[in-house]
């Protein structure tokens, strides 16, 4: 299944040891002004939440994560039966994301106003 992390930028350059750059050094992140997120397709990404919650940050807070496959799974079976058709909200458990399955696929916006 896909899965991925998702965390605020602020959360890094604060809470992390030797900010952004250190932590992009350590995982395979990418990043942009806002959030850094690291995928896969397996559970690789465990070692990157450990990391987070031992150096202090809180899921819900400074990062969330994404267990995108099985809303995948969902939602095409859903359209298969025709239940509902057009893009369909995807709650991502953080008030600073936005989730929207459309076209085979999540997009994730961040929220520079949270919802």
């Amino acid at each position: 299944m896909f899965n991925a992390v998702a965390i605020k930028i602020s959360a890094i350059a604060e809470k992390y040891p030797g900010g952004l750059d250190a932590f992009i050094q350590k995982h395979p992140v990418r990043c942009n002004q806002h959030i850094a997120v690291e995928s896969s397709m397996g559970d690789d990404i465990e070692e990157t939440m450990k990391d987070l919650l031992k150096n202090g940050m809180e899921i819900g807070e400074d990062f969330t994560f994404i267990a995108a496959g099985y809303d995948a799974i969902w939602i095409t079976a859903a359209k298969d039966l025709k239940i509902e058709t057009g893009p369909i909200k995807i709650d991502l458990g953080v008030n600073w994301l936005k989730g929207v399955y459309h076209g085979g696929g999540l997009l994730v916006t961040y929220l520079d106003i949270p919802e």
